[in-house]
């Protein structure tokens, strides 16, 4: 594996810009929610047990004549999951993207820690300049 994966320098402006642009996500989706790990687990049982196909099918019915409070729900609800994947999808990518660039920075920061170890544990008197 190269030594060095990246090589990668953020100023406080870039952090900053990060964290404005985070913040306005959080600000242009106000609907979004936070769930239990038990709801979050109900949820995705409740949607498994339904699923997708069949849902979507029930979503293109034709509603009966003076309409379907259910079946509105069913559809703003499909529209909105959709909108959202697309945002998680990316979203997902660039949390992939952070993982992937903190473990390479942990690999190279304990790589030159054992390197700058090594280095002080031969002492000045194993370098041939003198220490120069």
């Amino acid at each position: 594996m190269p030594q060095d994966l990246l090589d990668i320098t953020l100023s406080d402006e870039q952090i900053a810009a990060a964290d404005a642009a985070f913040e306005q996500l959080v600000r242009a989706l106000p609907g979004l929610t936070a769930l239990t790990p038990e709801e979050h687990q109900e949820m995705r049982a409740a949607a498994a047990n339904a699923g997708t196909r069949e849902l979507r099918a029930l979503a293109a019915m034709e509603p009966p004549a003076g309409g379907d409070a259910g079946l509105d729900a069913l559809r703003r609800d499909m529209q909105a999951y959709d909108r959202l994947h697309s945002v998680f999808e990316r979203v997902h990518a660039l949390r992939a993207m952070l993982d992937d660039t903190i473990a390479a920075l942990g690999g190279r920061m304990a790589r030159s820690a054992l390197s700058a170890r090594a280095a002080g544990d031969r002492g000045p008197d194993s370098d041939p300049s003198g220490g120069r």
